[in-house]
């Protein structure tokens, strides 16, 4: 039977004739399985009758019965996943949930508060999570991180979905922005920041020391702008965070690292039970961060795990320094735009990281450390007087797109500088010979005495 003639077929029998219902559950399974029948076709089919819609609405999720993975693509307006999740008469079981916002028409848009509201609707409505991921596709950083007051109208249900998703034992959380255009200027974000300072300041002070650069910042606030009126700052109760389970904590970008989002960040690492804290890809060399990461740090009392990358260098000194469980640190070199560093960025690349060994010494802090560094570094770098402190490196992570035989000796080199490095971690295109690579480079690497390649 044709699939045009089954649908043709009225519902229930009248008389003799057959319906569709009629046919078994096994039947009609197979029948929406198959690859004729579109997504929409699916998805009107589940809201024809209850019986369709348990049989349909599965298919068309793509859930496998051992999945508990979902994926939702937010759209505005029009048909997405949530809609189709909203509206169904069940609620897949669900541990992981990936989702993206749309490109807001404009940077100060009002728009994401439906789908804040929409996307924490569904949230309740499961046990309980293991993973989130939201990702935000925005024009400028601004948009999340201070600026305009579109974003203050809807930090209040933002604050409101990051609590319920807590609230629901989430694990790992990730919040991300997806990059397009410029960021905001340097300037622009450190008038932001000043004119909001006392009002981030002031639910910190009772059990945070006041950064150095407290006095001379609010004296600065008080030039660059008026006195504002308070505004609503994002936070996490002190009982949710006490009976959550999130130990994972990424942030990729602004908005969870100004205001109104950093108070939240900073009462999750404070009342949380955050053990592993990553940040990636902030922005360029803002004034700001030498005031946000030691604020950051001073919360992040029981932080045993911190990643970072592209995160402005010279800051980072002032963040590892504060934090008193730091058992194992990751930096990721800077990527440079073009793709070409200088032996100047080298040389000074290498100073600083001497400078924050030297300075985890005076905390009497040891973590384990792992660098991660692009081509370009390796390449023209100068083995002839390593730093001794370079010893306390103990993992060296290389990404080398496309990797070239003559780079092996630029590798070992590379390698001689860290003496105490045990594991080698080479990043290379997929139709690479891994085998033969990693040969060649633990014959060039012996010298080292580095065991593992």
């Amino acid at each position: 039977m044709s699939l045009c003639l089954l649908f043709a077929l009225p519902l229930t029998m009248s008389g003799s004739s057959t319906g569709i219902l009629d046919f078994p559950t096994e039947v009609l399974i197979e029948i929406f399985n198959q690859d004729s029948i579109l997504p929409d076709t699916l998805f009107s089919l589940a809201f024809a009758c209850r019986t369709f819609h348990f049989i349909a609405l599965p298919i068309f999720l793509g859930f496998h019965p051992s999945s508990t993975h979902v994926s939702i693509n937010l759209r505005s307006p029009g048909r997405d996943m949530l809609t189709v999740l909203l509206t169904a008469l069940f609620t897949p079981r669900t541990e992981s949930i990936h989702c993206i916002f749309p490109h807001p028409p404009t940077c100060t848009s009002i728009f994401p508060h439906a789908h804040l509201k929409r996307l924490e609707r569904y949230i309740s409505k499961i046990p309980s999570l293991n993973e989130v991921l939201l990702r935000f596709s925005i024009v400028q950083c601004g948009c999340l991180s201070g600026g305009g007051d579109a974003f203050w109208a809807w930090s209040a249900p933002f604050e409101s979905l990051l609590n319920c998703i807590v609230r629901k034992q989430c694990r790992w959380l990730t919040v991300e922005r997806r990059f397009k255009g410029k960021c905001v200027s340097e300037p622009r974000l450190f008038h932001l920041f000043t004119g909001l300072w006392r009002n981030i300041l002031r639910p910190t002070a009772a059990e945070s020391q006041p950064v150095p650069e407290q006095s001379a910042l609010q004296e600065q606030r008080v030039e660059l702008l008026p006195q504002q009126p308070s505004r609503h700052q994002m936070s996490l109760p002190r009982s949710l965070g006490r009976s959550s389970k999130v130990h994972d904590l990424t942030i990729a970008g602004p908005i969870l690292l100004l205001p109104p989002g950093l108070n939240w960040t900073l009462t999750a690492l404070r009342y949380c039970p955050i053990e592993t804290l990553s940040i990636h890809s902030v922005v360029d060399r803002a004034v700001v961060w030498h005031v946000v990461l030691p604020l950051t740090a001073t919360a992040a009392s029981n932080v045993a795990s911190l990643h970072l990358s592209d995160v402005d260098f010279i800051e980072r000194l002032l963040l590892h320094c504060t934090i008193p469980k730091l058992s194992s640190l990751e930096i990721a070199f800077p990527f440079r735009h073009d793709n070409v560093s200088t032996r100047q960025d080298i040389d000074t690349t290498l100073d600083e990281i001497s400078f924050l060994i030297r300075t985890l010494d005076r905390q009497a802090l040891s973590p384990s450390m792992v660098l991660k560094v692009p081509r370009d570094v390796y390449t023209i770098v100068d083995p002839s007087s390593p730093d001794p402190v370079f010893q306390r490196i103990t993992t060296l992570d290389i990404q080398t797109n496309p990797f070239e035989d003559a780079d092996i000796p630029f590798m070992a080199a590379w390698i001689s500088l860290f003496p105490s490095v045990q594991h080698i971690g080479i990043f290379v295109y997929p139709d690479e010979d891994l085998d033969e690579v990693a040969g060649a480079i633990q014959r060039a690497v012996e010298p080292t005495h580095v065991c593992r390649v």
